[in-house]
């Protein structure tokens, strides 16, 4: 029985392993279709603006992504602005319908969210810097498409399974679990119209339903993508 146990733990072991690999493989071929982990790796800044719209409410944005995991976005509400931040330590928001005239400090997990959005080339390049872990689940189809699913562990338990397609090697959708203010949050988002621009493919589509939002849909649509403009460093600085 103890050999049995052995021979057991020891196939297990080498099965994760086996899957760790495939897992990485498979995370290459997304980098090399979306222009190459290099090129990723050398973006410093981004700059995005588009629109986000929930129902018939449609409103403008422009984000800002500063490498390793600055961001800020700007949300046009009836001529004034909500803000969302990461700094670099801590997240902030400023919500002038809330009665704002300040930034807030946001809780651990929305600071956690938010320090991920300035991650620019995303948590499967930085998975083991960030001591997280990465598993390949199984190959399937899902709505006529064949696609690769991995699963992508953080060290709060938090977790994003990842839908890419076998041909392409493109990211078609993305499903997380997280835990927010003692809630557990689930969210599907979905990517499409993909483009080419500079010398990467980025999706301009992006559909997100979340349980928070009750089923509410939230759409965007980006308009422009601009890589390693000068940022301003006051952008980034809570008054």
């Amino acid at each position: 029985m103890v050999r049995n146990l052995f021979f057991i733990v020891i196939s297990t072991v080498l099965l994760n392993t086996v899957y760790s690999q495939s897992a990485d493989e498979i995370i290459d071929k997304h980098y090399e279709a979306i222009g190459g982990k290099e090129i990723w790796k050398s973006i410093k800044t981004l700059k995005t603006t588009g629109n986000v719209s929930m129902g018939p409410m449609v409103l403008n944005f422009t984000s800002y992504q500063v490498s390793p995991d600055k961001f800020r976005m700007d949300v046009d509400m009836q001529g004034q602005s909500l803000v969302q931040l990461f700094d670099g330590t801590d997240g902030w928001m400023l919500n002038p319908f809330k009665g704002d005239t300040k930034f807030e400090k946001v809780d651990k997990e929305t600071a956690k969210g938010l320090k991920e959005k300035g991650n620019i080339a995303g948590k499967l390049m930085t998975y083991k810097e960030d001591g997280a872990q990465i598993t390949y689940l199984v190959k399937e189809t899902v709505d006529s498409v064949e696609v690769f699913k991995i699963k992508y562990q953080d060290s709060d338990g938090d977790f994003t399974v990842y839908f890419i397609d076998t041909e392409t090697f493109m990211i078609n959708k993305l499903e997380t679990e997280r835990t927010i203010q003692g809630k557990n949050i689930t969210a599907e988002v979905i990517f499409g119209d993909f483009k080419t621009t500079g010398k990467v493919i980025l999706p301009f589509e992006i559909v997100t339903t979340t349980s928070a939002n009750r089923g509410m849909v939230q759409k965007v649509t980006i308009e422009k993508v601009e890589f390693d403009v000068e940022v301003d460093k006051g952008l980034f600085e809570v008054k």
